[in-house]
């Protein structure tokens, strides 16, 4: 036998114990298997379920990041911005402006302790994690503004066209720019 008839027999063989590997996995998993695309719907009604919890949203439960949800997660946001800061911004659902406004006047710095970097967390979690990774955050929900949360808000960046956080480089806060790519990008992308 020639080197190279040696080389493809070794390669086919290869091929087959790969390919056996793989579906006698998926075999011994069966129907528990999740499908990468249904963590998103999973993720999302987690979200879902916290904002209802939290937030009494009102959302019907079903995995679909839409208008309704994107609206109850920036109302959310605006009464934990008037809780925490005493913002009075109107709690309309609506990320305008003010909103904006109000967000860059009390941006969240590194080391900050409250409900804003909760509510962070979790929709990082929930949300965008899912989408970036195909799972449900491994991210603390501790509402502490530390080095994790900081790696968070730069893969928002990261994935964002547009944006450039240099490798090296953690942000050192939340501000209107990261929470309009966390709770909208969402719906959109």
């Amino acid at each position: 036998m020639n080197k190279k008839l040696k080389k493809r027999i070794m390669i086919v063989v290869c091929i087959v114990s790969i390919l056996i590997t793989s579906v006698s996995s998926l075999v011994a998993f069966g129907e528990n298997k999740v499908k990468a695309d249904d963590y998103e719907t999973i993720c999302i009604k987690k979200f879902q379920k916290y904002l209802n919890n939290n937030f009494n949203a009102g959302l019907v439960v079903d995995g679909v990041y839409g208008p309704k949800s994107k609206k109850a997660a920036v109302k959310a946001l605006q009464r934990l911005y008037n809780e925490v800061y005493n913002t009075n911004l109107k709690v309309d659902g609506i990320y305008g402006n003010n909103t904006q406004d109000a967000i860059n006047k009390h941006p969240i710095k590194r080391g900050t302790r409250n409900k804003i970097v909760k509510f962070f967390q979790v929709a990082y979690s929930y949300c965008w994690h899912s989408l970036a990774e195909n799972d449900c955050g491994e991210l603390a929900v501790d509402g502490i503004f530390g080095s994790q949360t900081a790696k968070a808000v730069k893969t928002i960046y990261e994935y964002e066209p547009g944006y450039y956080i240099s490798y090296d480089m953690l942000p050192t806060e939340i501000h209107a720019t990261t929470w309009g790519l966390l709770v909208l990008w969402i719906s959109v992308g």
